[in-house]
């Protein structure tokens, strides 16, 4: 009995000295403060923002490297072992461990180029989650103007490794024509621009 009690008594205090953790991974948005105490807000996949605080006691890492909260950088993926909590509230991180840099910044919209950046968080943020749905009316560069019925004209960037999909066949930019419907496929950069992943035209029109 008292083998039993001890033990018991064994679990409690293991209870209650281990607090429950929770993982969230994400993308760096900002973060302000020094070493001693600091917040940073981390955008996960389904878009949700999260706000962590961190004080001396917190771990930062990037390839096996002790860093501190400044050697974080805006766009880093992290993953963040933290308190848990509600959504709303600022979780207190306990490590937290860059598994990806920033990725460089691409070309603003009005400055042209391709974009040749493969982005290394592609895993954590699908390619592209929203579908436009139009008529082509230019096409310029790097640049796709398309006339949409609810939200008028769109301007898509163009990227080196967008796919166009013609009769449900691979096709070429060069294969597609002012006036075609099309569907494409975007997501957002940073710069709050529109990105093409794919283009579809043809007889199947439905979006993949």
């Amino acid at each position: 009995m008292r083998t039993a009690a001890g033990l018991l008594f064994t679990f409690s205090l293991l209870a209650q000295t281990t607090a429950p953790t929770t993982t969230v991974r994400g993308l760096l948005l900002e973060w302000e403060g020094s070493a001693e105490a600091g917040q940073f807000s981390l955008r996960v996949r389904d878009y949700h923002v999260f706000v962590f605080l961190s004080d001396a006691v917190t771990v930062f890492e990037r390839d096996g490297q002790r860093i501190s909260l400044a050697g974080l950088r805006q766009g880093d993926a992290l993953e963040v072992v933290a308190d848990p909590g509600p959504e709303t509230s600022r979780r207190r991180a306990r490590t937290v461990r860059v598994l990806a840099s920033s990725p460089p910044r691409r070309t603003p919209l009005h400055q042209g180029g391709l974009r040749t950046y493969h982005s290394p968080t592609e895993w954590l943020f699908p390619r592209g989650n929203i579908t436009l749905a139009g008529v082509v009316l230019r096409i310029t560069g790097d640049r796709l103007q398309v006339r949409t019925r609810s939200q008028g004209e769109q301007a898509v960037l163009l990227r080196q490794d967008t796919r166009y999909l013609r009769d449900g066949s691979p096709a070429a930019l060069a294969d597609l024509k002012v006036n075609t419907r099309v569907f494409v496929r975007v997501g957002k950069t940073f710069d709050n621009d529109l990105e093409a992943f794919q283009v579809i035209w043809g007889e199947i029109l439905l979006p993949r």
